[in-house]
């Protein structure tokens, strides 16, 4: 640390004797102590946010693998009973379930070829597996989709356990194939759990959605082009705790208030199918259940 110099008098008399300041050596600190302090305070501050993010827990990344369904659940949400659906109809006082949407104008039905080549009616189906409107979704739709044909390889999924209605139990279409004589099944899972990427839509599938489904919400369902679902039908919330098992194992008991809110949207979903299909089958569209979801949508 530097000193003053003594200040010179303009015309000394005689030279003075130098005098040693007292105690200037007890009050000195020793050069570099402020650079020392300042490189130790930032040495415990990085200690501590290593610690902190060594201790501290981030979320968990949900397995992404694919898990196909128990053939067990499978068979009891694609075998709900008839008596189940008209016994329900479109009443479901503890779950309340949104109609589906139709065009502000008359539209061509909508037709895709399968596998095969062959045109039918086409459900289209677009959504992802860390989406808890979607997982809620699936559950109707799968039903109502099985009145008309039949489903395999579907696969077991949960929503997003850090997003909304953590954890909703559900399945994916991921690699799930669908057989009909009256519809056609297309479907895209845009990304998986994590948000990553999964499957991208085809031209079409792409027209289809930005036509119908501006802001880009989903899950987004075209029934023939007749009508059209956006969100889900019911709130994912009335599925919260319940396991797969749990869920498929009470589709058979009309009085169970999540199966009438499920069996509700599927009766408006088959009705959906139905005008797609001509009335295809009559023991499907001619049913009391769906007749009164057409009733519902003034059909």
């Amino acid at each position: 640390m530097a000193t003053t110099p003594p200040k010179k008098n303009a015309t000394p008399a005689k030279k003075a004797t130098a005098k040693k300041p007292a105690n200037r050596g007890k009050s000195r600190r020793p050069a570099g102590l402020f650079t020392w302090l300042a490189i130790s305070v930032v040495v415990v501050l990085i200690a501590v946010i290593v610690i902190v993010k060594a201790t501290s827990s981030s979320p968990a990344k949900q397995s992404t693998a694919f898990v196909p369904a128990s053939p067990a659940v499978v068979h009891e949400v694609t075998n709900v009973p008839a008596s189940v659906f008209d016994a329900v109809g479109v009443t479901a006082p503890a779950v309340p379930v949104s109609k589906p949407s139709v065009p502000k104008a008359s539209q061509k039905v909508l037709e895709w070829p399968d596998a095969n080549g062959v045109l039918r009616p086409t459900v289209y189906y677009e959504g992802a597996e860390f989406c808890p409107y979607c997982a809620a979704e699936r559950w109707s739709l799968i039903i109502a989709l099985s009145r008309f044909g039949t489903f395999s390889d579907l696969g077991n999924a949960a929503s997003s356990s850090t997003d909304y209605y953590p954890n909703t139990q559900t399945f994916t279409f991921l690699k799930a194939k669908y057989v009909s004589s009256y519809v056609n099944f297309s479907s895209i899972e845009q990304t998986d759990v994590n948000h990553n990427p999964l499957q991208t839509p085809n031209a079409k599938q792409s027209a289809l959605f930005a036509e119908w489904d501006q802001n880009g919400s989903i899950p987004f369902i075209s029934y023939g082009n007749q009508f059209f679902r956006i969100g889900s039908s019911y709130t994912p919330d009335a599925l919260k705790g319940l396991s797969r098992e749990q869920i498929a194992g009470n589709l058979s008991d009309s009085t169970n208030l999540l199966t009438q809110g499920i069996v509700s949207s599927a009766n408006y979903a088959t009705a959906a199918i139905c005008q797609a299909t001509g009335n295809k089958p009559g023991n499907v569209c001619d049913s009391p259940g769906v007749k009164a979801a057409k009733s519902a949508m003034g059909i």
